[in-house]
Order: structure tokens, then C-alpha cells, then sequence
């Protein structure tokens, strides 16, 4: 909610990675919403952009037009 404005039905943790030369680590989650991407506030500083689609179109981007592969193969993995 704190960098998107939308509030969670259901939080699910999918996974997390761990980097230790870069000393950080990522908690990947996967956010159940009826809110509409008109709701989307993204946080000064934190976010620049979001893309909104559906697990169909998930399935279909390149490895090119994603963020983070191992975050698509979770969410296709557990939705």
C-alpha cells in the first residue's frame, strides 16, 4: 500500500532472494485486489511506473519486457 495506494485482500509471500555481495534482499509477494489501476498512487521517490495486466498477458511477455523473471515464474507458478 505505502508505494502503490492499494490495499490487499489477500498477501501471499511467494518467495524471497537473498544477494549478499549487493547486502540486500527481496520478499516477492503476490497482492489479491479489487481495486482498479485508476487507484494506482504511485510513491514520490520509491516508484516511477507500473504496468497493469492480466495472467494471460503475463504469460506472454519477453524476458526483454520484465522486471524480474523469477517474480513472473512465481506468480504464474502459485496463481
Amino acid at each position: 500500500m505505502e508505494e502503490t495506494g492499494i490495499k490487499a485482500e489477500s498477501l501471499t509471500k511467494l518467495g524471497t532472494v537473498c544477494n549478499d555481495k549487493r547486502r540486500t534482499v527481496y520478499c516477492e509477494y503476490l497482492c489479491i485486489t479489487d481495486s482498479r489501476k485508476t487507484e494506482v498512487k504511485l510513491q514520490k521517490g520509491e516508484t516511477i511506473n507500473y504496468k497493469w495486466v492480466t495472467a494471460e498477458y503475463l504469460k506472454t511477455l519477453s524476458n526483454s519486457e520484465l522486471a524480474c523473471q523469477r517474480t513472473r515464474d512465481l506468480i504464474l507458478k502459485n496463481g
